[in-house]
């Protein structure tokens, strides 16, 4: 856009906001998490329409549930075997109903 570079804007890269941790555990709780994801997508293809065309909605999407979850560092810091497949449902859903909604709702306007 400026200077001639087309900007690539990744929405989640690895660390997410601490209050969704304090009242969801992050990305434990299918409903809350996904709905702050996809309004904070919304909110952002919003604001950019014309200048960021390329999205990318997690960034190496494993890290999250593995990392974050199973070995407690990056972000949220849980520590938990069991957890790590829940946390990687939700992060899969919320990557692909983020896509849907910028397909059907966004993409065109």
């Amino acid at each position: 856009v400026f200077e001639g570079i087309t900007p690539f804007v990744t929405l989640y890269h690895w660390v997410g906001p601490q209050a969704l941790d304090d009242r969801y555990g992050g990305w434990l709780k299918f409903e809350e998490a996904i709905q702050e994801f996809t309004n904070y997508a919304k909110l952002c293809f919003e604001s950019f329409p014309f200048l960021v065309q390329n999205w990318i909605t997690f960034n190496e999407p494993w890290v999250i549930p593995v990392m974050g979850y199973g070995n407690g560092c990056p972000w949220p810091g849980h520590v938990s075997n069991t957890i790590t497949g829940l946390v990687s449902h939700h992060i899969i859903l919320a990557l692909a109903l983020t896509v849907k909604l910028y397909r059907e709702e966004l993409k065109e306007k």
